[in-house]
């Protein structure tokens, strides 16, 4: 362990952030909410970008402090929104910074002891290079895969002797061809996450709003039980709660119509027939 694995870890988070940030533009462009990244999943029992993201910062802090002989910083905060994740990653990189010249010569005998691992720890050899290092670039590669896949403009790989091109959700060339959906006259864009009206102007959804009304869609004309909606809404970082999905309902009808999602009872919830 030296000076270079933290100097590295402070430019791959500053990456991370560039990334962010083009996510932040992606979602101005394309005009919806740019936090409907925040709960983004690869699938749905993996975690969301935002503990992709936090568990990166974790993992750099937790290498750097073990291999100096340092306390963990605590950097009080909780994030919540997008915003939110760059903050918590520009005090990780300052936590980063202030240890560069750090002494990391007895970094084998240093102890790290994780908050879920019972109060079993490990030797600083093993923190540095079986746990944190490639724990962070898991991560790291997972919070990139999520951003890649919702459409970002990001660097791609190229192939041999060939070009590169901003792929879409489903490794497409991303152009017009955008996965979609209609009811009525609204088409819901499932690679911007946007819903946009007749005029192909987009109508505000919060994440979970999306979330519910993207599930509706992709199961147009099937029964969604509340178990199946809560799962949808569980897997972008809703948090749990006895009327969650009527909760969710009644803001979609709000906006829509009563008569747009229709309750079978005993069962659950389907869009309309007439949508």
């Amino acid at each position: 362990m030296n000076r270079d694995i933290t100097a590295q870890f402070i430019k791959m988070l500053t990456n991370l952030d560039h990334c962010l940030a083009k996510a932040e533009a992606h979602a101005t462009a394309k005009q919806f909410n740019v936090d409907n990244f925040f709960g983004d999943r690869l699938i749905v029992d993996m975690l969301p970008l935002s503990k992709q993201v936090l568990i990166c910062c974790d993992s750099a802090r937790a290498v750097v402090a073990t291999a100096s002989h340092s306390e963990l910083p605590v950097l009080g905060d909780d994030p919540k929104t997008m915003a939110d994740l760059r903050a918590h990653i520009g005090k990780t990189i300052s936590y980063l910074q202030g240890k560069l010249e750090a002494d990391y010569s007895q970094y084998a005998s240093g102890r790290y002891v994780p908050h879920w691992a019972g109060g079993k720890g490990m030797d600083g050899h093993t923190c540095v290079h079986e746990y944190g290092i490639p724990n962070f670039y898991f991560h790291l590669t997972m919070a990139y895969a999520l951003l890649r896949r919702a459409g970002g403009e990001f660097p791609a790989v190229k192939n041999a002797g060939q070009g590169s091109q901003p792929q879409g959700r489903n490794g497409a060339a991303e152009a017009d061809d955008h996965e979609t959906a209609r009811f009525g006259d609204w088409t819901l864009d499932l690679t911007d996450r946007v819903l946009r009206d007749q005029n192909n102007q987009p109508c505000p959804l919060t994440p979970s709003e999306y979330a519910l009304l993207e599930d509706l869609m992709r199961h147009k004309q099937q029964i969604r039980s509340r178990a199946q909606l809560e799962e949808s809404l569980y897997a972008w970082g809703e948090e749990a709660g006895s009327n969650i999905v009527e909760v969710y309902v009644h803001h979609l009808r709000r906006k829509f119509g009563r008569e747009t999602i229709q309750t079978v009872r005993g069962m659950g919830y389907r869009l309309s027939g007439d949508v």
